[in-house]
């Protein structure tokens, strides 16, 4: 099963807003079993680890840079 979390920070490495999650695949039975639980808890560890050292000169690139980056997160049995 795997989350692509979109994440948007301030120059500053910590959240600019809530991570949110923008799409989920795997089997039904356990995106509808487990997948608000694994949102919650995959929105928590991004919250919980900031602020990230991220390098200042990537914030906002002309290939987009880490201000608003889009990550997929896998969940594995």
């Amino acid at each position: 099963m795997s989350m692509q979390v979109k994440l948007s920070f301030a120059r500053s490495g910590r959240l600019a807003r809530p991570p949110s999650i923008t799409g989920m695949t795997g089997p039904s039975e356990y995106r509808s079993k487990y997948g608000d639980l694994l949102e919650d808890q995959v929105r928590r560890i991004f919250v919980d680890c900031a602020p990230f050292r991220l390098p200042a000169e990537l914030y906002d690139t002309d290939d987009g840079g880490w201000k608003e980056t889009t990550l997929r997160y896998r969940v594995r049995k």
